[in-house]
C-alpha cells in the first residue's frame, strides 16, 4: 500500500483510511516504516482533496508519529478506539490518528 501512496496521485480522495501494519514504532518492514515519517505522510496527503482526511489505525498510541502528522496537517486528532477481542475475551484500546489539510 505504501508504494501507491508514495507514487504521484492519479486521482484524489476525500478520505484515506489505512491500517499499514502494527504501529508506527513496530512496522512490519522498512517500506511501512517510511510511511510514518513526515516525508511519507506528505506523499500520502498529496492523494487527498483539499479538506480531505488521512486516517491511520494503530494498536499503540505514538507521540513521534503524532508530531510528524502535526507537521504535515492543518488539523490532527488522536482518538482511542476500545474494542472487545472475542478470541481472547478481553477489551483492548487501539488508536486512530486523523490528519486533515485545508489545502491540497
Amino acid at each position: 500500500m505504501y508504494g501507491r501512496l508514495a507514487a504521484p496521485p492519479e486521482e484524489r480522495s476525500d478520505l484515506i483510511l489505512i491500517d499499514v501494519d502494527h504501529a508506527p514504532d513496530d512496522p512490519l518492514d522498512e517500506a511501512g516504516g517510511r510511511f510514518y515519517t513526515e516525508e511519507g505522510l506528505l506523499q500520502a496527503s498529496r492523494h487527498l482533496v483539499p479538506g480531505g482526511v488521512l486516517g491511520v489505525w494503530s494498536y499503540g498510541e505514538n507521540t513521534p508519529f503524532s508530531q510528524a502528522l502535526h507537521c504535515v496537517s492543518d488539523e490532527v486528532r488522536v482518538e482511542p478506539a476500545t474494542l472487545y477481542a472475542a478470541m481472547v475475551e478481553e477489551e483492548r484500546t487501539d488508536w486512530l490518528f486523523f490528519g486533515r489539510n485545508d489545502v491540497g
